[in-house]
């Protein structure tokens, strides 16, 4: 599977760009914060993460929190308080970690954006496919 447009990616991946210039970095503040306390505070895993997704998609909860401790926000949103940190496991393997920051910080998500190449930059810290 691909891109099935292209045209109309490109520009709303220009609209999101100018828009993640903006709040990213709101988002890393938050990052630091919680990476600079993560050996201390208590982070919640969603249930979707826990009972479906760790396994499914072969991450550990030290895999999940390394990456927190060095990894970086790559997109932030504003309005749900959520970040997409991006890291790289031992094994080198990249690894995006959806993150709500509320009273206690959820892990929601974690996934290998090589999954879905097309809609990532090379380096993985850019979407630039916005198809469902």
């Amino acid at each position: 599977m691909g891109c099935r447009n292209p045209e109309k990616c490109r520009e709303r991946a220009a609209r999101h760009q100018a828009f993640m210039t903006k709040t990213i970095p709101k988002g890393e503040v938050l990052l630091e914060g919680l990476q600079a306390q993560i050996d201390c505070i208590k982070i919640a895993f969603s249930k979707h993460f826990t009972r479906e997704r760790s396994f499914e998609r072969a991450f550990s909860r030290s895999e999940i929190l390394q990456t927190i401790k060095h990894g970086w926000v790559i997109e932030y949103d504003t309005r749900d308080k959520k970040a997409c940190v991006l890291g790289y496991t031992a094994e080198y393997r990249p690894i995006h970690v959806i993150i709500f920051f509320g009273d206690v910080p959820v892990v929601i998500t974690a996934y290998n954006p090589r999954s879905k190449p097309w809609k990532w930059n090379k380096s993985f810290d850019r979407r630039i496919c916005f198809c469902k």
